[in-house]
């Protein structure tokens, strides 16, 4: 039997019962949840998974998750893509936290995409300030840096966007 993998992301108006529609969905066509990310974000559920299956059930699959329309979920499929190589990187985690302002992610995104720094995962949030109640932002990132981009450069340059930016690389565990 050769198996695929598909990657699902779906949004809908949030409410109890998504995950088990999409479980039933899935685990009718012999699909094994691999890894997933889901979250309630301003009223809504979004979530991406990725999902290993028959090949044979891509298609019926693909299918029944169109017609969990009907209860107001939007599922998108795609193949996943190969994995890349081994490259001559490190991983680590970036954390960072600046008083709020439009264009944040935009600035750093800029400077790590510069320097080929891959963006593998990043979680942000905008909240208010223990002492002050000014609005703050967070954001948490696993970045994959080229083993030729120095990391203090490459967080100077990052704190260089905003007085208030907070910059903070840790290298990432690699299990």
């Amino acid at each position: 039997m050769v198996n695929c993998a598909l990657i699902l992301t779906v949004i809908s108006d949030d409410k109890p019962g998504i995950v088990e529609l999409l479980s039933q969905a899935i685990a009718k066509h012999q699909g094994s949840w691999q890894k997933c990310r889901m979250s309630y974000m301003a009223g809504k559920f979004a979530g991406i998974l990725v999902i290993s299956l028959p090949t044979a059930q891509q298609e019926p699959l693909s299918k029944s998750l169109a017609q969990l329309a009907e209860h107001g979920l939007t599922v998108t499929v795609e193949k996943a893509g190969q994995e890349k190589p081994e490259q001559l990187s490190h991983k680590y985690i970036l954390n960072l936290t600046s008083n709020d302002r439009p264009g944040i992610i935009k600035d750093v995104s800029q400077i790590l995409a510069e320097r080929h720094v891959n963006l593998l995962d990043l979680t942000a949030d905008s909240s208010s300030a223990p002492m002050s109640g000014a609005p703050l932002f967070q954001a948490n990132a696993l970045v994959e840096v080229p083993n030729n981009v120095d990391i203090d450069d490459l967080t100077q340059s990052l704190e260089d966007i905003a007085h208030d930016l907070i910059i903070d690389f840790s290298p990432s565990d690699p299990a």
